[in-house]
């Protein structure tokens, strides 16, 4: 194998290429590293949200697991996504089941619970509830999603284990609003006997949940968050819903 300063004197004639005589060139090791796409022992670190979906089934569930399946695994809630088929990038970014690659890491800074309710029964399936109604008359069920949201934010408990630890235990689902969300005051209106139009939105409020001191995720350190519930707790509506785990923070990654 020739070594570095004999392949550099192979830049110290000029060459042909295409015809042409090319300009003498010295080749210097600057040049090397001034030409590099990944730079060794440098490192970024930018805003970043690992986020996961899972349905949560109409009549209940005991235990939800959250960043075991990455892209490609477990079962989508994707609206547009084929109904039983794995994840996609819009139900996870996580591309390791329960681990970040080599020389990546992942400070988490706060966590977000989000809960969509459903208008569809079928098993793995869900469909978004629509919060604007027009019916022949104004139907009980038409504001269930409010109760949906009710019963499944006054309950439950959150817990993010890392390797084989509890590192964050806390309840009810309601201690973790979401930053962003849907409004819409609910109301009811009736044109005629015959004729109705229901709406309704519903969410938790308040600050989001901010992890302090900050907890650091490392590479290929397994960890998972579980939603836990004592039994099974059935959705008002009878439809599936979906939920969604979200971790803010800041994630450091080798320069490219």
């Amino acid at each position: 194998m020739k070594t570095l300063s004999k392949l550099l004197t192979l830049f110290l004639t000029p060459l042909e290429w295409y015809g042409r005589t090319r300009l003498t060139h010295y080749i210097t090791n600057a040049d090397f590293s001034q030409g590099r796409v990944v730079m060794p022992g440098s490192r970024e670190a930018i805003r970043w949200t690992l986020f996961d979906h899972i349905l949560y089934p109409l009549a209940g569930i005991q235990e939800l697991t959250f960043y075991l399946n990455p892209q490609g695994a477990g079962i989508t809630t994707s609206l547009g996504a084929t109904v039983g088929s794995t994840k996609t990038r819009q139900d996870t970014n996580l591309d390791a089941p329960g681990l970040l690659p080599r020389f990546q890491e992942f400070l988490i800074q706060n966590i977000q619970v989000g809960f969509y309710p459903g208008s569809s029964a079928a098993a793995n399936t869900f469909l978004a509830r629509d919060p604007v109604v027009s019916a022949a008359a104004i139907a009980a069920g038409d504001l269930s999603a409010l109760n949906d949201h009710n019963t499944f934010r006054v309950g439950g408990s959150l817990e993010l284990n890392i390797g084989s630890k509890p590192y964050l235990e806390e309840a009810p689902l309601m201690r973790f609003p979401m930053g962003q969300h849907f409004g819409l005051s609910a109301a009811a209106a009736t044109t005629a006997a015959t004729d109705a139009i229901t709406a309704g939105a519903a969410d938790a409020f308040g600050l989001i949940y901010y992890v302090k001191p900050n907890i650091t995720l490392l590479p290929m350190q397994n960890f998972k968050v579980f939603l836990r519930w004592p039994g099974l707790v059935a959705l008002p509506s009878g439809f599936n819903a979906r939920i969604g785990l979200y971790m803010e923070g800041a994630f450091a990654r080798n320069t490219q």
